[in-house]
């Protein structure tokens, strides 16, 4: 293991570590009725986010597949860290390499224009990949690329915490759900996966690809805002 690697896990630790030790001494002195505790929900909301740059430290370190061997910079999620919806896309766009954001070329301008349809905004929601590297060149295995990123996705989840998560594409669905067929079949209707519903959707590249397809991912997105208390 090299020098880089055993400086970055120290700090991970590190943050961890700290973070956990300010969470639970704060929770002591509130229980205790100490009154100079802010312990509200925006401060707990604050301290959320903190641990979940715990996970983006994991994804920085993370070698679990040859993306790792050729990356830029780890893709982090972004936006709200409690929303109730939450974006998952499959590989990362070529610009995103340059940003570390998701979807920050033009699969990003149509998920922005998707979002204001549905009276949202980056901001709003929790946008991330399941693949959190680029691909230099078309991957040999997808799979495996989803596979070594799951556990990282799984713990977004996890903190997250969202009502609704709207996958874009087969790889996104595949990543969560885990069942082997294509997004025809798994779209148009909710799926669970630990108590959180599920749509699957057309992947935005697709539909820059297949505009006719974008009437079917319109009417999978009213089911989510309809669900969110948002749609007719």
């Amino acid at each position: 293991m090299s020098q880089e690697i055993i400086h970055e896990e120290h700090h991970k630790k590190s943050f961890v570590n700290l973070f956990r030790d300010i969470t639970s001494y704060l929770k002591f002195l509130s229980e205790f009725g100490h009154k100079g505790v802010d312990f509200s929900d925006k401060t707990r909301e604050i301290m959320r986010s903190w641990d979940l740059s715990a996970v983006f430290l994991d994804m920085v370190v993370c070698k679990n597949c040859k993306l790792a061997d050729h990356r830029k910079r780890t893709i982090n999620g972004m936006g709200d860290s409690c929303a109730e919806l939450m974006i998952i896309g499959g590989m990362p766009e070529p610009e995103d390499a340059r940003t570390g954001e998701p979807y920050s070329g033009r699969e990003g301008e149509l998920l922005s224009k998707i979002l204001s349809a549905m009276n949202l905004n980056r901001e709003s929601v929790y946008i991330t990949p399941a693949v959190k590297c680029c691909a230099p060149e078309a991957p040999e295995s997808v799979a495996a690329n989803i596979k070594a990123c799951k556990a990282h996705l799984l713990k977004e989840v996890e903190f997250v915490k969202p009502k609704i998560i709207c996958a874009f594409g087969e790889r996104a669905s595949s990543a969560l759900l885990g069942i082997p067929l294509p997004i025809q079949r798994l779209r148009g209707r909710f799926h669970s996966f630990q108590g959180i519903q599920v749509m699957p959707t057309y992947s935005l590249g697709h539909l820059l690809k297949h505009s006719e397809d974008k009437r079917a991912t319109w009417e999978d997105i009213k089911l989510v805002m309809r669900n969110m208390g948002s749609g007719d």
